[in-house]
């Protein structure tokens, strides 16, 4: 998902024909309207989280 972000950060994401085509890309953990978990994403920095729900979701394949 991309959150509309109207400022200026390293961050922030650019995706041509979306909606909100700037913004912040958050990854969740979503089922029947809750929501279970969340990770902001950057493009600077690497969440280590993230690598590592990464890796172990490659291991199963």
């Amino acid at each position: 998902t991309i959150a509309r972000f109207k400022g200026h950060s390293v961050h922030t994401y650019k995706i041509k024909n979306k909606p909100a085509p700037f913004g912040c890309e958050i990854l969740g953990l979503c089922d029947v309207g809750y929501t279970f978990s969340f990770l902001p994403k950057s493009r600077i920095e690497k969440s280590k989280e993230l690598e590592a729900q990464t890796l172990a979701g490659m291991d199963r394949g």
